[in-house]
């Protein structure tokens, strides 16, 4: 019973240790007046085909990448 109720303890005490760093982690970034970071991602077309040759499968890759803003 001492087990488990150390365990429980343990987890609870690590939870807040959770919310805390997560909270420090907000202020701070509200301090420095960072705004969040957004990643586009693009998706590569693949060809199946084996006779392709690879320069044209990369020239087309190339068109569609230039086309994106």
């Amino acid at each position: 019973m001492k087990a488990i109720t150390n365990l429980l303890i343990m987890v609870f005490m690590l939870s807040f240790y959770g919310v805390a760093m997560s909270h420090e982690e907000t202020k701070l970034s509200q301090e420095e007046g960072s705004s969040p970071e957004y990643i586009s991602m693009t998706k590569t077309h693949w060809n199946d085909d084996p006779e392709t040759d690879f320069s044209d499968w990369l020239e087309t890759e190339r068109k569609y990448f230039e086309k994106l803003p």
